[in-house]
């Protein structure tokens, strides 16, 4: 079998890769896997987001969703939560009174947290070389925002803003219970105790707070969400990063639901060991999808919308259901190129050096003719914003897709994506929490060969073919 090198990333100047002994290549002389190419990557003046509300408006679940979706699509991105640098200099929090506004010691004591935030914003830029930060206060003053705006003007940084604004007493009411019980400041408090100092709390950030204003603060770049989403003010987006910001940011919402992922049942390719193709199910996986509509027909699930790929295991899977189903391309298993409908053992043979390097950085590598895990990311981004807009939604999908839509809601990095475990005939139900998901696995239990290869330690070009298949799965 030929293979034609489509691309390879080369070494430096001198002919050798400065990464190359981590693969196994002390000589440098190997190729270097490729990078999918296709994620963008923002290059321009970092940017720091700035948080803006009164406690209770959804600034931190804000923070951290945005955090996690950047992250995914390959910024880096980190939150900087400034009630959590007082926690550190503050060790026993006993009461509201602390936040009053002319509690002089406290008020320097904040101040010092900010400060200290914003050193470390500077550190994370220049030395982690982050590309976003996600300021994470309640910023309620013009002072406050001017001290940060001056910061960043100082330092060559762009400044969004993000203002949650809600005046819905149930939404504050579920958004104390949900994320303050959870506190370390309330850790051991009774529970109507620690409601009523949070509201003492919320009313001395009242007494200053200023809200962004439409005319005075004009030249500010800026998003205000109202009542977690019901209304948005967009003004002046600087550039591609803001702008995926907002259309995610105006994407997301905190309805209850659940988000089912199963991949298809098993298939005539997993039975020979195959990667990839377009074969049917196998009479077990014809099982599965009996089992599957059972299991969903039990949860009793209102308004369930389903999604499949355009591949022929995934609809057959989908269609024992007996209700409507949408296709998505972008579901379609990773494109394995040239490797496409063979064995692990096959590549090996047929293609050694590939099989290694793929071992090497599993990630960004991209079959010859094919993509990447980075690029399937990429696809998949429509899918995630899709996600976030509905409500209850049963994906039937791919082992490789379904290990990047679990990443995304588990915030897993790029190095641990890759090698999570999503095995057949296995239903996974994702439940958004305030700071996370909750995740339940149900094996309906129908047995389906594994097809989970873990990474083997050896991952040298040069290795043994058995340590290159040491941890390729059994198959008939």
């Amino acid at each position: 079998m030929d293979l034609e090198y489509v691309r390879r990333r080369r070494c430096d100047s001198a002919g050798k890769d400065p990464n190359a002994a981590e693969r196994g290549d002390p000589d440098g002389t190997k190729a270097a896997p490729v990078s999918g190419a296709s994620v963008p990557q923002f290059c321009n003046s970092p940017t720091v987001i700035v948080m803006v509300g009164l406690p209770a408006r959804g600034k931190t679940y804000i923070s951290k969703k945005l955090t996690r979706y950047l992250n995914w699509i390959g910024v880096p991105t980190k939150v900087f939560n400034v009630g959590q640098y007082r926690r550190d200099a503050v060790k026993t929090y006993k009461n509201f009174e602390f936040f009053k506004p002319d509690n002089e010691d406290a008020m320097r004591i904040r101040k010092a947290c900010a400060s200290a935030a914003l050193k470390d914003v500077a550190a994370y830029f220049s030395k982690e070389h982050g590309q976003v930060a996600v300021f994470d206060a309640t910023n309620t003053t013009r002072e406050r925002r001017a001290i940060i705006n001056s910061f960043a003007k100082e330092k060559g940084y762009k400044v969004f803003f993000v203002e949650s604004i809600c005046d819905d007493p149930e939404i504050i009411t579920e958004n104390i219970k949900q994320v303050k019980f959870g506190s370390p400041d309330y850790i051991d408090r009774d529970i109507e105790e620690a409601m009523q100092d949070f509201i003492q709390r919320i009313e001395c950030y009242k007494a200053s707070y200023t809200s962004i204003d439409d005319e005075l603060d004009r030249k500010l770049s800026y998003i205000k969400i109202f009542d977690v989403g019901s209304r948005y003010l967009v003004n002046r987006v600087q550039d591609h990063i803001q702008s995926r910001i907002v259309y995610y940011l105006m994407n997301i919402h905190v309805t209850p639901r659940s988000i089912y992922l199963s991949r298809h049942g098993e298939s005539e390719l997993n039975l020979l060991g195959c990667i990839g193709g377009d074969s049917a199910l196998s009479p077990r996986g014809l099982k599965y999808a009996g089992a599957l509509a059972s299991f969903i027909r039990g949860q009793k699930i209102k308004d369930l919308k389903v999604w499949t790929s355009h591949m022929r295991r995934t609809i057959q899977t989908a269609e024992v259901l007996g209700v409507q189903y949408e296709q998505w391309k972008a579901l379609n298993e990773i494109d394995a190129g040239v490797c496409e409908e063979l064995t692990y053992e096959e590549i090996q043979e047929n293609f050694p050096d590939e099989f290694a390097m793929r071992d090497q950085d599993k990630y960004r590598y991209r079959y010859p003719k094919g993509e990447s895990y980075e690029d399937l990311v990429h696809r998949l981004e429509p899918v995630i914003m899709e996600l976030e807009r509905q409500e209850n939604v049963l994906v039937i999908c791919h082992q490789a897709v379904m290990r990047c839509l679990l990443a995304y809601f588990l915030d897993k990095s790029g190095d641990e994506l890759p090698y999570l475990r999503c095995p057949l005939h296995t239903v996974l139900k994702l439940t958004p929490v305030a700071y996370g998901c909750k995740v339940e696995s149900f094996f309906l239990n129908i047995e389906a060969v594994n097809t989970h290869r873990e990474k083997p330690k050896n991952v040298n070009v040069n290795r043994k073919p058995e340590e290159a298949l040491q941890t390729a799965p059994d198959h008939i």
